[in-house]
C-alpha cells in the first residue's frame, strides 16, 4: 500500500533501484498480493508481458524473479508446479485485509470494541493507494480499486461500531 517499501529478513531496506527494472518491483507486487498462493507462471507473464513472444517472456519471468532474490538475499520466491509464490514474507495487503475482515465480522457479531481494534489496526496499514510500476495496468487498477472498496466498507462499518460505543469523535473520523 503506498510506496513499494521492501525490508530484507536482516532488517536492511532495498532500494527501488536494486530490483532494476518496473516489471521486477511488479513481479514482486503481484506474488505478494497473492499471499501464499502460488500464481501461475503463465499468469504472470501474461500480465507482465502481453505483447511479448513466449520464450521471451519465460526469459524475462525466471530474470525478474532471479533479480528478486539477488536483492533480497533468499530465495523467497519459490517455484511450484502450479506457480510462483513469495515465502517468508509478510506484505501489508494481505494483513490489511485480513484485519479489515477481522473488523467485519466483529461488527456483524455485535462485539463493536473488537471491530473498532481491528479497523485501527487496518487503517493503520493503509499507507496510500495501491501503486504499481505500470500503474494503467488492468491488474493494479483492479487491485486499487479492490482495496479502495474494502477500506470504504471497513471506514463505514466501523463508524457503525464506533457509534454502538459511542465515541462519537471517532466515528465521525472514520
Amino acid at each position: 500500500l503506498g510506496d513499494l517499501s521492501v525490508s530484507r529478513a536482516d532488517g536492511s531496506e532495498a532500494t527501488i533501484e536494486e530490483f532494476k527494472t518496473g516489471k521486477t518491483r511488479d513481479l514482486l507486487r503481484l506474488l505478494a498480493l497473492s499471499g501464499d498462493r502460488p500464481t501461475p507462471q503463465a499468469r504472470l507473464m501474461e500480465l507482465l508481458w502481453p505483447d511479448v513472444p513466449d520464450a521471451r517472456r519465460r526469459n524475462s519471468l525466471r530474470t525478474a524473479a532471479s533479480q528478486i532474490r539477488r536483492t533480497l538475499g533468499t530465495n523467497n520466491v519459490e517455484r511450484r508446479t502450479n506457480g510462483l509464490v513469495l515465502v517468508d514474507a509478510w506484505v501489508d495487503t494481505v494483513a490489511f485485509r485480513e484485519h479489515a475482515r477481522a473488523a467485519r465480522l466483529h461488527g456483524r457479531a455485535g462485539r463493536h470494541a473488537e471491530a473498532i481494534e481491528a479497523a485501527r489496526a487496518a487503517e493503520e496499514l493503509y499507507g496510500g493507494d495501491f501503486q504499481a510500476h505500470d500503474w494503467d495496468s488492468e491488474w493494479a487498477t483492479l487491485e486499487r480499486h479492490n482495496l479502495r472498496d474494502v477500506r470504504h466498507e471497513l471506514l463505514c462499518q466501523s463508524a457503525a461500531s464506533c457509534l454502538e460505543v459511542d465515541p462519537l469523535f471517532e466515528a465521525r473520523d472514520l
